[in-house]
């Protein structure tokens, strides 16, 4: 399996797990099944366009999707860790009859509230006496409620033995698994963005090399192939350059830019710095792809005749 194909494969399946996550978490906001519908398309969408964004270098709208994209992931997996917490504690007796004894107590106080309302709403008798007496019921029930929950809570947080590895990791972490949850929710949503620069530098990189003129072609080709990201660094005759020097190349002399290469519109479109692009601009000058006239930039006579053999082949 080549590379890119490597990094389609990887990004496609943690992009879904992403997607999916968000939908989940919208999906429980809403209550009828077209909200959900609609509520989980707008989760979907929201990493969507993460993606998309990045790969534009919209990096502050980027940033706000990542931080609610995670947050979605992280709710998760915090939920499936405590609905399999939950069914194993479910099997603990202890644990068990805690929680019948909380419903019935939560029955009674019900009944002792109701009980007393209705003593004090009744003004032909004086019944004040039984529902002081009922909401002092009502008193020690809410206190018994209390101590309950603490227990339950005390037995949620004890760390139970389990038969998951995972949920037998996360017992030991206690709160610091949010932490674990944190990392793992912003390496799904990291390594797509990874796996998708990779495939676009390789294609980047294989379309040059079938596109170019033969003579062009083999100027081109670097001593090693690119590599990981478009950040990777390669050697092309000796002068060490970006991947950005393959798009621009392939960009002028296939004639994007026209006849005057605009340095400020590639600059925006490139989110790229005027240091950055001047090494690159004088590779393609000594190697005859554009060429200076006065202050201006433009194609060279050898770039448009490799472009107009390209068309007619």
């Amino acid at each position: 399996m080549n590379k890119s194909l490597t990094a389609k494969v990887c990004g496609i399946t943690f992009a879904t797990i992403s997607i999916y996550c968000s939908a989940v978490l919208w999906w429980s906001f809403a209550s009828t099944t077209i909200d959900q519908v609609i509520a989980a398309a707008i989760g979907a969408g929201f990493v969507a366009c993460q993606y998309l964004f990045h790969a534009n270098r919209n990096y502050i709208a980027t940033t706000v999707l990542f931080i609610i994209s995670s947050a979605a992931t992280i709710g998760w997996i915090e939920s499936r860790y405590d609905a399999i917490k939950t069914t194993e504690l479910s099997s603990d007796s202890s644990y068990a009859e805690k929680t019948k004894t909380l419903t019935e107590l939560n029955n009674s106080l019900a009944l002792q509230n109701l009980s007393a309302r209705n003593d004090l709403a009744n003004t032909a008798i004086n019944f004040t006496g039984r529902a002081n007496r009922t909401l002092a019921q009502a008193k020690q029930t809410r206190n018994a409620i209390t101590q309950i929950e603490r227990e339950i809570t005390q037995l949620k947080n004890a760390n139970p033995s389990s038969q998951k590895s995972g949920s037998a990791i996360a017992n030991k972490l206690a709160e610091w698994r949010w932490a674990l949850w944190i990392l793992l929710a912003a390496m799904i949503d990291i390594i797509p963005m990874i796996c998708f620069k990779i495939i676009k530098a390789e294609t980047v990189s294989a379309t040059l090399q079938t596109s170019l003129h033969p003579s062009l072609r083999k100027s081109l080709q670097p001593s090693s192939q690119l590599g990981a990201t478009t950040e990777t660094l390669t050697e092309i005759k000796g002068e060490s350059t970006d991947p950005l020097l393959h798009i621009l190349q392939h960009e002028i002399i296939n004639g994007e830019w026209g006849e005057t290469i605009p340095m400020k519109r590639i600059m925006a479109k490139h989110n790229a710095r005027h240091d950055r692009l001047k090494p690159i601009f004088e590779w393609m000058i000594k190697n005859n792809v554009i060429k200076r006239q006065g202050n201006r930039f433009i194609r060279s006579k050898p770039a448009i005749e490799m472009n107009k053999k390209e068309q007619s082949a």
